[in-house]
């Protein structure tokens, strides 16, 4: 935007400039004329170099928000990847924890071993993990 005014202000400043200057000669006013179209054309090609540099950050904003939006996605689902792991971590961990307390049943059931015999074990429940 400020560039746009900056052109602006640079096309007033010319066209008041070439209308300052007032000739009577036909050469001169062919010369102004000459002038005139000249610095149309470099205003021309200013106004097409702006509308490039805004189109490239416009483009270059437009990437980095993707970029920005890719990057949270691939985060979440690190995430969930890791969320996953741990679960099937701790799935393996119980069932673990259970054939241990059965192995340990057996044992103190051979050794005869009354106060197991007395004392029913509750069964623990795994806990359902959700992914």
């Amino acid at each position: 935007m400020q560039v746009n005014k900056l052109i602006y202000m640079v096309m007033i400043a010319i066209c008041s400039g070439s209308l300052m200057t007032v000739t009577s000669t036909a050469d001169y006013s062919q010369d102004q004329s000459f002038r005139l179209m000249n610095i149309e054309r470099r205003l021309d090609q200013l106004q097409s170099r702006v509308d490039f540099i805004e189109r490239t950050q416009q483009n270059q904003a437009m990437q980095s928000a993707t970029s920005t939006s890719n990057l949270t996605t691939e985060a979440v689902l690190e995430l969930q990847r890791m969320n996953l792991s741990l679960a099937g971590q701790v799935v393996q961990m119980q069932k673990r924890m259970l054939d241990m307390q059965k192995a340990i049943d057996r044992i103190s059931e051979r050794e005869g071993n009354p106060e197991k015999k007395e004392k029913p074990e509750p069964k623990t429940k795994a806990p359902a993990s959700k992914p």
